[in-house]
């Protein structure tokens, strides 16, 4: 059996399938939402695809990592909804560096911004968390910026694919990218360091 638990987008994934069908192996992909500490603690959301007669067998495995499994049928879906999700990720993390960047622009305290949406429903979690990390300029790795950056754009080939227009992801990706040019190891530092890319033109 092989269990494919790394975000490797939809061409990944059905190289994948394909590999394992000419090894004879029962695959099933299973990427994860969640980073390093839901990962320790073994809460994991794991998006299951693949042979369900696998289930049972696997079932002490993912009882291990994860809190909570989606079983969404033939092999491949788990790596397509990996894709739906991380793409809302970074709308939030976006979303949160794009409002904390102009909360400063416009002379402001940003952490008024969060104080603002804290407890009602544009809150999140991850927001208060990503937007702490922004406005204090800590960025330690949960989820690498050069890992988001990989997997902004197999997002985008999933929207080529699917015929959904790459507009918001592409300006995340650029925005990524801006930040890593300006950062003297982008790999070093969490996805939040994208705000870095939102500094002010100084031309």
């Amino acid at each position: 059996m092989w269990l494919q638990c790394t975000t490797v987008g939809m061409a990944g994934a059905d190289a994948t399938i394909a590999t394992a069908g000419e090894l004879g192996l029962v695959l099933v992909d299973c990427p994860v939402l969640g980073t390093k500490k839901p990962a320790e603690d073994g809460s994991l959301v794991l998006l299951a695809s693949g042979d369900e007669g696998a289930r049972e067998q696997l079932a002490p495995v993912f009882d291990a990592l994860g809190s909570r499994t989606l079983w969404l049928g033939g092999a491949g879906a788990g790596s397509r909804l990996k894709m739906a999700c991380n793409a809302w990720l970074f709308m939030v993390t976006a979303g949160a560096a794009q409002s904390i960047a102009l909360a400063r622009g416009l002379g402001l305290d940003p952490q008024h911004f969060l104080d603002a949406i804290a407890g009602g429903p544009l809150d999140t979690p991850y927001a208060q968390l990503k937007g702490a990390n922004m406005i204090g300029g800590e960025h330690p790795v949960s989820f690498g910026l050069t890992g988001a950056a990989k997997d902004a754009r197999l997002i985008r080939e999933a929207l080529q694919a699917a015929g959904v227009p790459d507009r918001l992801d592409a300006a995340v990706l650029e925005t990524m990218d801006a930040a890593a040019r300006q950062l003297p190891d982008p790999g070093a530092v969490d996805v939040s360091a994208l705000i870095a890319g939102l500094a002010p033109d100084r031309d």
